[in-house]
């Protein structure tokens, strides 16, 4: 969600008061289907998928009603075969049998053990329920797993703020992908299909010469020329963003 941050400048006479707007991106979060009922040797499992990049790790949380809270009741969590943590809601969890309301634990996956995991964009959480862990009985029994993480800004413009903000903020977009107009332009994709090609090079010489063309013009420095059309080759083929 965008906020309104204050901005004072000083100019003669004074102080002039102006408005920028910092977007903040919003965390990402997926939950499982319904995975009770459980018992030993049922294994639960769920794949999180879509997974984007990120260097802040995430956090797990298993929400359960079963016959738990014991020292041979309790859950095991494996992501990707990785143990994660075990004993969940064992002995001196505060779980119980078919508790009132449901035992929820949050497991932090750090940083480093999350991005290795996630490379192939998913991730499979296994849960393991011990030998007499059950939901047997329980008409109420529940067991979900949520996945948390904030992913990793995309800047292509490198103006530390993520290109979706900058957009939000009123950067241009006219190819609606996300990113700014600005930054295709600067790889030498004039025409905005995500691909610099032949028509773009045909786009550039239309302009070649020109003092502050409207496209064109891939470093800024006011003039279409040779520095441009190096630019265009060195990136030809997609577009990365």
């Amino acid at each position: 969600m965008p906020s309104d941050l204050g901005v004072c400048t000083q100019i003669a006479g004074g102080y002039q008061h102006t408005i920028a707007l910092e977007c903040n991106p919003t965390g990402e979060s997926a939950t499982s289907p319904q995975l009770a009922p459980f018992s030993f040797g049922t294994n639960p499992t769920w794949t999180a998928t879509d997974i984007l990049p990120t260097s802040t790790g995430a956090t797990l949380t298993i929400t359960a009603r079963g016959n738990l809270g014991t020292a041979t009741k309790f859950l095991t969590i494996r992501i990707d075969g990785a143990l994660l943590a075990t004993s969940v809601f064992g002995f001196g969890s505060g779980a119980g049998n078919c508790t009132a309301t449901a035992s929820v634990a949050t497991l932090a996956i750090t940083p480093a053990q999350f991005a290795s995991l996630t490379s192939d964009g998913s991730l499979v959480v296994r849960i393991e329920p011990s030998i007499n862990a059950t939901s047997a009985g329980c008409s109420s029994a529940t067991l979900t797993a949520t996945l948390e993480y904030t992913p990793a800004i995309i800047d292509c413009n490198n103006n530390g703020i993520d290109d979706e903000c900058d957009v939000a903020n009123g950067m241009g977009d006219e190819n609606a992908n996300g990113r700014p107009d600005s930054c295709e332009l600067s790889w030498g994709d004039f025409n905005l299909d995500g691909t610099v090609d032949g028509a773009d090079l045909a786009a550039l010489i239309a302009v070649w010469g020109m003092s502050n063309p409207p496209y064109g013009d891939t470093n800024g420095d006011g003039m279409v020329d040779g520095a441009d059309l190096t630019t265009l080759f060195a990136h030809w083929g997609a577009v990365p963003w």
